[in-house]
């Protein structure tokens, strides 16, 4: 039996964050004791993880991150070393537990295909996530596109300290709701709004769709820094009356069993979890042909479209309102789940924790 420390950036909704309920859900299942240390944010999945059998330890939430390293170290020091494992996702909990941990077994998972520091000096975000890499035992990354963008941007010294486990995915309870749009044809993402998810492509498809289905509404579930500037290019384009704006929510469930078609306009993604869940629903998807979508979806389906062609991605759009295809399509995603089952996920990840 192990007892693994997963030490997380956050335990807010989100997909690194749902995987790794998932994960630990799956080492308890296996006989280990599994303790959650989130650093920052609200404990919005905590009631879940304990729900599972996980402890949750927010002694660290939102302190100065020096004092979090200091508490860290002091803590990982009475643990033993052949017993106990140290798991980090997310830039901050990787380098806080990179300089905490002195004696532990040390693994990371990359979550992203992006740099350990978006946004910053590329030569500060390749030493730091070089660092961190160095001083652990495995990097664990959630897809070849995930590795691959390790390698190919210099994040990462060594390539052969990666390996690839994908994303295990535990189906939800899904219950009944209704809404009053039965006689729409609903299309629908889940997306923050942001530069990386390109809804630009997504809004100028769908406003070549309503002109030939008129019936068509857009639900965009999710929020971010783009909201208004989204909102504003909605008017100019005439679609405003058409979509609608869910904001973030708990239960995307609730949204995915009324869509008829799901659709991914992304520039990248490390794995594109929301693709497994409207999997799950029985539906149709359209996704951009990137990063780790292929993957995913499987490198000749027809659900993938070039990236950032709204023209290409209106036309399968309006392929997909025959209600044939729609459900052809449906059943070849659908099938896909058995790929990402996740106890095959955890034992992956318990084998190298062992070598």
């Amino acid at each position: 039996m192990k007892r693994i420390f997963h030490i997380i950036t956050t335990i807010e909704n989100g997909g690194a964050e749902k995987q790794l309920l998932v994960l630990a859900s799956e080492q308890i299942a296996l006989g280990h004791i599994v303790e959650i240390i989130p650093l920052k944010g609200k404990l919005e999945l905590e009631k879940k993880l304990i729900s599972h059998g996980a402890k949750v330890n927010s002694s660290l939430l939102n302190k100065n991150p020096l004092i979090q390293l200091i508490m860290l170290r002091l803590y990982f020091r009475k643990r033993n070393p052949d017993t106990d494992i140290i798991h980090a996702h997310l830039p901050r909990a990787e380098l806080i537990s990179a300089f905490a941990n002195k004696h532990l077994k040390f693994f990371i998972t990359r979550h992203n295909s992006e740099l350990f520091l978006p946004g910053g000096p590329r030569f500060i975000s390749n030493f730091l996530s070089k660092l961190v890499i160095s001083r652990s035992n495995k990097c664990i990354a959630i897809s070849k596109a995930v590795a691959e963008f390790l390698i190919a941007s210099n994040e990462i010294f060594d390539g052969g300290k990666i390996e690839i486990v994908h994303y295990g995915f535990m189906p939800d309870d899904i219950q009944s709701n209704e809404y009053g749009y039965k006689k729409n044809f609903i299309i629908g993402t889940i997306s923050r709004l942001e530069p990386q998810k390109d809804l630009y492509t997504l809004l100028n498809a769908f406003a070549e769709f309503i002109k030939v289905k008129e019936n068509g509404i857009l639900f965009i579930i999710g929020d971010g820094n783009m909201r208004l500037e989204l909102e504003q290019y909605c008017n100019q384009i005439g679609i405003s009356d058409k979509v609608i704006w869910v904001g973030k929510v708990q239960n995307v469930h609730d949204y995915l069993k009324k869509f008829k078609l799901f659709v991914l306009s992304t520039n990248y993604e490390g794995f594109g979890l929301v693709l497994l869940e409207a999997m799950q629903h029985g539906l149709p998807i359209l996704a951009s042909n990137n990063s780790a979508i292929p993957e995913v979806l499987g490198e000749t389906s027809y659900s993938l479209f070039e990236t950032g062609n709204s023209r290409i991605l209106a036309i399968k759009m309006l392929e997909l309102t025959q209600e044939k295809f729609r459900i052809k399509l449906a059943e070849e995603n659908r099938a896909r789940l058995a790929k990402f089952e996740p106890t095959e996920m955890a034992m992956k990840i318990m084998k190298i924790y062992d070598h």
